[in-house]
């Protein structure tokens, strides 16, 4: 018996070991994905935030048709309108060392919309402004400055 508990004791370890090694959302959460032109720096592990809120990590970025997409790892799916979310990749207001994805909402939410697997990216301002406009991405941009300089006080 005292070999059975010890066995139970060190699969119970080994779980734990694993789910803290892949982190949380990543078991238990849900796999979007965002597609970018380029991802330079972006790395496994790193944030993603909505509205200034971390919703949760990125995953290893790949290629497919010419496109880097990057599976991202939400534990709260309904924190993502069901539209007009685009990310942008910038420096992780949290950690300088980082990169992150700052997602930000353009539109009003439909509860009853189902939730896109797939957001589009921009790989910096220019691009978010060919995404959304000129004029909504300096709103967006104000917005940002104005939730990281929160997030630093923080």
């Amino acid at each position: 018996m005292a070999k059975y508990s010890q066995l139970v004791i060190w699969r119970l370890i080994v779980v734990g070991l694993a789910v803290s090694a892949v982190g949380c959302d990543r078991l238990f959460g849900h796999r979007l994905e965002v597609v970018f032109r380029m991802v330079d720096g972006l790395e496994s592990g790193d944030a993603v935030y909505l509205r200034g809120i971390r919703i949760g990590t990125t995953g290893t970025p790949f290629l497919r048709d010419g496109s880097a997409v990057v599976p991202v790892y939400v534990r709260d799916l309904s924190a993502l309108p069901s539209r007009g979310v685009v990310f942008l990749l910038s420096d992780d207001p949290r950690d300088a060392n980082r990169k992150g994805l700052l997602g930000f909402s353009l539109g009003s939410d439909s509860v009853t919309s189902a939730r896109p697997r797939v957001y589009r990216g921009a790989s910096n301002e220019l691009e978010l402004a060919l995404l959304v406009g000129a004029s909504k991405a300096r709103q967006l941009l104000n917005e940002l400055s104005s939730l990281v300089g929160g997030l630093i006080r923080q």
